[in-house]
């Protein structure tokens, strides 16, 4: 069962899990640099789980990955890298809706349905 989080609550876990995906932007970008054959992790492209081609604790991969994992660890969705968009599951009306933020954008403002995606997005005021 997917944690549920007031808009309190996900305010309040903002600055943390900002922190976290600017770790995973980071590290994914280090590994883009890096151009390595094997491995090489272009946008979209998912995260093993199994730590293949993580050898080192600086490796970006396993950086990337331990980034991720605490990130989902918390109940937050991440839908998209590259642009930072999250999505906090809320129940709305016993509904399950997503609070939806952009890295770079100042508040979460906006939510959607989990079929609408980011081009739903709703203001908070019609939550």
């Amino acid at each position: 069962m997917p944690r549920y989080w007031t808009v309190e609550e996900a305010r309040a876990a903002l600055p943390e899990v900002i922190g976290l995906l600017e770790e995973l932007r980071r590290a994914l970008a280090r590994q883009a640099q890096a151009g390595a054959a094997a491995g090489v992790v272009t946008p979209g492209a998912r995260l093993s789980a199994n730590g293949h081609g993580a050898s080192r604790p600086d490796d970006p991969l396993l950086l990337a990955r331990r980034a991720l994992e605490r990130i989902n660890a918390l109940g937050v969705q991440v839908k998209d890298v590259e642009s930072g968009l999250i999505d906090f599951p809320h129940l709305r009306n016993g509904e399950e809706v997503l609070l939806c933020y952009r890295l770079g954008e100042a508040d979460i403002a906006f939510w959607h349905g989990t079929d609408t995606g980011f081009a739903g997005r709703r203001p908070l005021s019609e939550l």
